[in-house]
C-alpha cells in the first residue's frame, strides 16, 4: 500500500515537473524576445516585412474575399498581373497564411507577430516533448531552452518568417516518426509533414532529408541487421513519406511548372575549394546560418569516441558532422543556387537529440574524453583559421578552457 502511495507521488511530481518545465519554456521565450527587441522597437524586420512578409499574405487574403476561392487563377494586384504560383514561396497556402482567412478585422502585421511568436515558442515547448521522451525531462528541458536561443531561431522568427515557419511542424513530424516506430501509428506524421510542405516548399526538402535520416537512425536502432524484417520496414517508411508529398501535389506541381519555366532562376558558380572547404561561419554561432554552437558538434564527435557504440548512432551522429563539413550537401539542399546554412535550421534539432544522447553516454562514462578532446581541438583550430573573427575566438578560448578543466578535473557538470 505505502509502495503504491509512493509510486502515486513520484507520478504526480513527474508530471508537475513537466507543466513547469513547459511554462518556463514559454516565459522564457516571452522574456528573451522583449529583451532582443529592446525599447521602442517593433517585432519584424524593416525591410522583408514591410515588401514580403506583410504585403503577399496581405494580398492572399484580399483576394479571396475578393474572389472566394483559395487558388486564384492569377493576381492582377501584383505588378501587371502574376501568376499565384509564382508566390508559393512566400507562404501562399501556408496553414498559418490561411488561418489569416478568419480574422479579416486583424491587421495582417498584428497578425505575423502574434503568430510568428506562437511558432516560435511552441517549437521550444515541442523540442522539449520530443527529446523527454527518449532522455527524460531535465535534459529535454535544457535543450528546449537551448533551441529558443539558438541565434538563427531567435532571428529568423521575426526577420526571415519563411526560414522558420514550418519548424513547429518539422518537430511534431519527428514525434510522428517515434509513434510510428513505437505503436504503428502514422497519422501524426502523416499530417504534420503535410502542413510543413504547405508551410514552404523550399525549406521543406531539406526537412525531409533530416527527417528520413531520423526515421533510418530509429529503423536501425529497432533492428540494425540487414534481414527481411528491415528492408521490409524500411520499404513502409518510403511508403510513408510519399504520401504527404503526393497529397501537397496540387501545390507541389505547378510550382514546379513555374520555377522550371522561368528564365531568370539561375545558380551560382562554385569553384572546387567552395564546395571542399567547411564554411564554418554558415553554421556557428551566427543567425544566417544553422546557428548552433561548438559544443553540440563536440557533443556528435563525443558520441562516435563512444565504446560499443551502434549503427544508429554511427549514422545519426556521422550525418550531423558530414552536415557541417560537406558544403557540397548544403549546396544541393539550396538547388544549388549557393550553399547557405540556413536551408538546415531543421537539422539543428538533430544536434540537439545528439548532445542528449552524448550526456547520456557521458554520465555513463562510456565516451573516451580524451579522443573526443583531441579530434575537437583539430576543429577548434581550423574554424578559427577558417574565420578570423575576435568574439569567435573569445568564444573558442573559452570552449579550450572548459574542455581541458573537464578533461583533467573529469566533471560532466562544467559542460
Amino acid at each position: 500500500m505505502k509502495s503504491g502511495k509512493t509510486n502515486l507521488k513520484k507520478l504526480q511530481f513527474n508530471n508537475l515537473s513537466s507543466k513547469s518545465h513547459t511554462i518556463i519554456i514559454v516565459l522564457y521565450g516571452i522574456l528573451l524576445t522583449a529583451a532582443l527587441m529592446g525599447f521602442g522597437n517593433i517585432y519584424g524586420h524593416a525591410t522583408d516585412w514591410l515588401s514580403q512578409h506583410i504585403v503577399f499574405p496581405e494580398i492572399f487574403r484580399e483576394n479571396f474575399y475578393e474572389n472566394k476561392t483559395l487558388i486564384p487563377n492569377f493576381l492582377f494586384d501584383v505588378g501587371g498581373g502574376q501568376n499565384v504560383f509564382n508566390f508559393t514561396y512566400y507562404c501562399f497556402f501556408s496553414p498559418g497564411i490561411l488561418l489569416s482567412y478568419l480574422f479579416p478585422f486583424v491587421d495582417m502585421m498584428v497578425y505575423i507577430i502574434i503568430f510568428s511568436l506562437i511558432s516560435y515558442i511552441s517549437t521550444g515547448v515541442l523540442v522539449y516533448h520530443f527529446l523527454r521522451r527518449h532522455f527524460g525531462d531535465n535534459k529535454a528541458f535544457a535543450c528546449a531552452i537551448f533551441t529558443l536561443t539558438l541565434p538563427a531561431f531567435t532571428n529568423h522568427f521575426h526577420h526571415h518568417i519563411m526560414f522558420v515557419w514550418y519548424l513547429p511542424f518539422f518537430v511534431l513530424a519527428l514525434i510522428g516518426l517515434d509513434r510510428f516506430f513505437e505503436k504503428g501509428k502514422f497519422l501524426l506524421f502523416i499530417i504534420s509533414t503535410f502542413l510543413m510542405i504547405m508551410t514552404n516548399y523550399y525549406f521543406s526538402v531539406s526537412a525531409l532529408v533530416f527527417l528520413f535520416v531520423y526515421a533510418v537512425y530509429l529503423l536501425l536502432k529497432q533492428n540494425d541487421k540487414f534481414c527481411k524484417e528491415f528492408f521490409k520496414t524500411a520499404a513502409n517508411i518510403v511508403f510513408l513519406f510519399a504520401i504527404p508529398i503526393l497529397l501537397s501535389g496540387f501545390l507541389l506541381l505547378p510550382t514546379a511548372h513555374q520555377i522550371l519555366g522561368n528564365s531568370r532562376i539561375y545558380s551560382s558558380e562554385m569553384g572546387f575549394t567552395d564546395l571542399a572547404i567547411p564554411h564554418y561561419k554558415e553554421y556557428f554561432y551566427v543567425y544566417t546560418g544553422i546557428g548552433i554552437c561548438g559544443i553540440m558538434l563536440f557533443a556528435a564527435v563525443g558520441n562516435l569516441c563512444r565504446k560499443n557504440k551502434t549503427k544508429a548512432e554511427i549514422f545519426l551522429n556521422g550525418f550531423a558532422i558530414f552536415v557541417v563539413v560537406c558544403p557540397l550537401l548544403i549546396y544541393v539542399l539550396n538547388g544549388m543556387l549557393y550553399a547557405r546554412g540556413k536551408v538546415a535550421s531543421g537539422c539543428a534539432i538533430l544536434f540537439l537529440y545528439c548532445f542528449c544522447s552524448f550526456m547520456q553516454n557521458l554520465s555513463k562514462k562510456e565516451i573516451n574524453l580524451k579522443l573526443t578532446v583531441i579530434l575537437y581541438s583539430c576543429y577548434l583550430v581550423f574554424s578559427f583559421y577558417s574565420m578570423r573573427n575576435l568574439m569567435i575566438g573569445i568564444s573558442l578560448a573559452v570552449e579550450i578552457i572548459v574542455l581541458l578543466l573537464f578533461l583533467f578535473k573529469k566533471r560532466p557538470k562544467l559542460i
